[in-house]
C-alpha cells in the first residue's frame, strides 16, 4: 500500500478520514491538521474503498446512521480499514453521534479500536488521537524487534548445527580447538555478547566500540564453551563435556567433575551478569550443566 516513492511526508503519520459527505470532514480538519497530521479523506461509507498509494497509520470513521440495521455496512467498512495495515489490523476510531450511545457495545464487537460520542471537544479528539497513533508505533517497534530476535535465534541455531556437522565430520575424537583447522565464525551469545572461538575471546557490546570489551579465555575454556554452544538447550554431563569438548580419554564421573567445574565457575564470572545466578551456563543438579542463551 505505501508507496516507495512517498518521501516528503517521512514519518509524518497518515490518518485515514472515512465520511459520507464534505462538511463533515470539515469539521474534524481543525482538531486533526492543527497536529500536523497528513489527512486524506474518502467521501464514501461504502465498500471496497477507492484505491490508495498510501499505508494509513490510523482510520476514522463518522457513521451517522443510528439504526441496527446499518450495522452490516459499517463492518464492511472497518473490514476494508483494518485491511490496510500491511502486518497488523490498521487501529480504527469510530464517530457517532449522541442518540448512538446503543452502538457502542456492538461496534466494539465488530473490530473498532476506539469510539468516540458527539459532541466532541477538539481537545479530546486530538488526545485520543495521538494515543491511538502512540500504541500503532508501539506495535511496530515490537514486531521489528520481535523479527529481529528470530533472525539472532535462527543464525545462532545455524551456526551450532554447522560446528556440530562439522564434529561428525573428523576421523578422531580430538579436542575441539586444539587440533581443529576449521574456522569458527563468531557466535551471538545474546544481543550484546560475541564468543570468538578462533581468538578465544568474549566481546561485549561490540556495535558500541566506546563501551566494547574483550575477555579472553583459555584454550580449554574455549573449547567447553563451543561444545556447549553447538549443543544448546540440552543438558551435557561432566563426563561428556571432558571427552568430547577437551578430548580426555575415560575418566569417571567424580573425576570428571573435578576438571569441568573449575571451567565452568571461571566462565561464568567472564560471561554471566550474576555468575552466583547463572542465566547462560546453568547447572542441572546431578545431572551436568546446560547452556541456554535465551
Amino acid at each position: 500500500m505505501k508507496d516507495p516513492n512517498r518521501t516528503a511526508e517521512d514519518d509524518t503519520p497518515t490518518i485515514l478520514v472515512v465520511v459520507h459527505d464534505k462538511s463533515k470532514a470539515n469539521r474534524l480538519m481543525p482538531a486533526l491538521s492543527s497536529e500536523g497530521y497528513r489527512i486524506e479523506t474518502v467521501l464514501s461509507l461504502a465498500a471496497p474503498l477507492p484505491s490508495l498509494d498510501f499505508e494509513p497509520d490510523l482510520g476514522i470513521i463518522w457513521f451517522p446512521y443510528a439504526s441496527t440495521e446499518a450495522l452490516p455496512e459499517l463492518q464492511n467498512i472497518i473490514r476494508a480499514i483494518q485491511g490496510l495495515g500491511t502486518s497488523e489490523p490498521l487501529p480504527v476510531l469510530l464517530i457517532v453521534d449522541q442518540d448512538s450511545a446503543h452502538w457502542v457495545e456492538p461496534s466494539f464487537q465488530l473490530g473498532i479500536t476506539d469510539i468516540l460520542m458527539r459532541p466532541i471537544h477538539p481537545l479530546i479528539l486530538r488526545k485520543r488521537v495521538r494515543l491511538l497513533l502512540k500504541a500503532r508505533q508501539t506495535e511496530k517497534l515490537i514486531g521489528i524487534l520481535k523479527c529481529k530476535l528470530e533472525k539472532q535465534a535462527r543464525q545462532r541455531m545455524m551456526n551450532a548445527l554447522d560446528s556440530a556437522l562439522e564434529m561428525f565430520r573428523t576421523d578422531t575424537p580430538t579436542p575441539m580447538l586444539a587440533n581443529s583447522t576449521r574456522m569458527h565464525a563468531p557466535f551471538s551469545i545474546h544481543s550484546r555478547l560475541i564468543f570468538d572461538a578462533e581468538q578465544h575471546c568474549l566481546i561485549f557490546d561490540i556495535m558500541n566500540p566506546a563501551a566494547s570489551k574483550k575477555i579472553h579465555l583459555t584454550t580449554d575454556q574455549s573449547a567447553i564453551l563451543l561444545y556447549m554452544i553447538c549443543h544448546p538447550y540440552r543438558t551435557l554431563s561432566n563426563q561428556e563435556i571432558v571427552s568430547q569438548a577437551l578430548g580426555y580419554g575415560h575418566v569417571d564421573e567424580i573425576q570428571a567433575r573435578g576438571i569441568v567445574r573449575p571451567h565452568i565457575l571461571r566462565l561464568r564470572r567472564k560471561l554471566e551478569d550474576d555468575p552466583a545466578q547463572p542465566e547462560i551456563l546453568r547447572t542441572i543438579r546431578g545431572a551436568g550443566y546446560i547452556f541456554s542463551p535465551d
